[in-house]
């Protein structure tokens, strides 16, 4: 993940989640394609989002829009994203897949 221009970064991190906390005046946070789901909660400001070129030239795979204050977007294991917006204040929920599964289980969703 990049992200540039911040002014406040706090981490919280553990085994099976990373929790980040940004108040940036100008935003651009991309991700490239990982291993686990990021959930990204924007708390103040806009973001254009859209998502990236997954190679198959399928004009319907690549999805745009916008959330404001109080919305999210879920990114999932293996996608590209690019979102851009400024004077935002956002929190980055980085979660295991292993983590997400015993969630699932232990919730009896499986």
């Amino acid at each position: 993940m990049q992200n540039s221009e911040s002014t406040t970064d706090r981490i919280f991190a553990r085994a099976s989640y990373i929790l980040r906390h940004r108040i940036a005046r100008r935003t651009r946070w991309t991700t490239a394609a990982q291993p686990f789901y990021v959930v990204l909660f924007l708390l103040a400001g806009v973001l254009r989002w859209n998502s990236g070129d997954d190679g198959s030239g399928d004009a319907e795979a690549n999805l745009a829009g916008e959330i404001g204050g109080g919305g999210a977007l879920l990114v999932n294991p293996g996608e590209t994203i690019l979102a851009s917006g400024e004077q935002t204040d956002y929190l980055t929920l980085t979660l295991a897949p292993a983590f997400v599964l015993d969630c699932a289980v232990r919730a009896r969703l499986t």
